[in-house]
């Protein structure tokens, strides 16, 4: 099925691709809804690759394959039979290992798999001939530039680490309401992530609602929506703004948070009861019986579906509430790990 849903991001996204690292943001819109997944990889690298990087990408580390293949089969005829090849053939069988792996799995995302990838192409790499290139620096001077090039790279990711995790300490502090620690924590997020992390001016947004600033909250929102507009939240937090005051703008907005991840309870439920605001009750049950066929994932799957039993029970519909009983009384699925 995760196959499937990444053929079908490829097939919007076939030249440039979505992104490196974006698989998981795309994944939910695709999904099918019976799949109980994580969602974070494709499970196959070739795949991911072509969603993430467009045609290019699997075709260049096909390439890969091929020129390692054929340089191992002409460095064998070289080398005398005997000890001389077992260190050689050892690299290129924990090489084609990995990479056969990857076909059903995601190597190619974990940092200690590339690590091992690497020590075996470096082994491969010492018994292909030599070839005496011109060196118009010294050692000195290109390792300086290896590390300073390292560290460019470096320091993005750094910061979004930091951002990512003072917006998690500034969640804890709401928690406990520490609205002091709150502001902090956000305003620090705010500055490592240079003023772009949606999820942390997502944050922002909710305090304003929660202390009836509407017209901020939604400035935030539309703020957060320009830096990751594939973060279901936002939509779902401008729908419950906009609910009650206008009700078709607020139900586009469920909708859209709906189509981003189908297997999202609150946006479903969300969904729903705007169609019951609405009068049009028929669609609003449809809805939320659409999940009986769903994979319980969402550690709040509990209340959604005795809501919907006592729907069917309001509508007389004996069959949907036992099997949402049902489903309630389900133990949530445990999702997979990225590392499984």
């Amino acid at each position: 099925m995760i196959w499937e849903g990444a053929v079908a991001i490829f097939n919007a996204h076939p030249w440039a691709g979505t992104g490196i690292g974006t698989f998981f943001m795309y994944y939910p819109e695709v999904r099918q809804i019976e799949e109980n997944s994580a969602g974070y990889q494709a499970h196959n690298d070739l795949l991911q690759f072509a969603a993430e990087m467009g045609w290019a990408a699997p075709v260049m580390a096909l390439a890969i394959v091929v020129f390692v293949i054929a340089g191992t089969i002409r460095t064998v005829r070289q080398l005398p039979a005997g000890e001389k090849r077992i260190p050689f053939l050892t690299a290129f069988a924990i090489f084609g290992l990995l990479i056969g792996h990857s076909l059903v799995n995601f190597n190619m995302y974990v940092l200690p798999s590339l690590m091992l990838l690497g020590l075996c192409l470096a082994i491969w790499n010492s018994y292909m001939p030599s070839k005496d290139i011109g060196r118009t620096v010294t050692r000195k001077m290109r390792e300086a530039i290896a590390f300073a090039t390292i560290l460019i790279f470096l320091i993005p990711l750094w910061a979004v680490h930091l951002s990512e995790y003072y917006t998690g300490r500034a969640v804890q502090s709401l928690t406990h309401q520490d609205i002091a620690g709150f502001a902090d924590n956000l305003n620090q997020a705010d500055t490592w992530a240079m003023g772009m992390n949606a999820r942390a001016t997502l944050q922002g947004a909710r305090f304003a609602a929660a202390t009836n600033n509407t017209e901020r909250a939604l400035e935030l929102l539309d703020k957060a929506e320009t830096y990751n507009p594939r973060l279901e939240q936002i939509y779902t937090e401008r729908a419950n703004l906009l609910r009650g005051h206008d009700n078709q703008k607020a139900l586009a907005e469920a909708e859209k948070a709906l189509r981003l991840d189908k297997t999202s309870l609150n946006a479903r439920k969300l969904v729903s009861d705007i169609l019951f605001d609405m009068g049009r009750n028929d669609e609003a049950y449809d809805v939320l019986k659409l999940a009986l066929d769903m994979a319980v994932q969402d550690s709040h799957h509990r209340p959604f579906f005795e809501a919907l039993a006592m729907r069917a029970v309001e509508r007389g519909d004996p069959d949907t509430s036992t099997r949402a009983l049902q489903k309630a009384r389900a133990k949530q699925v445990d999702r997979p790990s990225n590392l499984d």
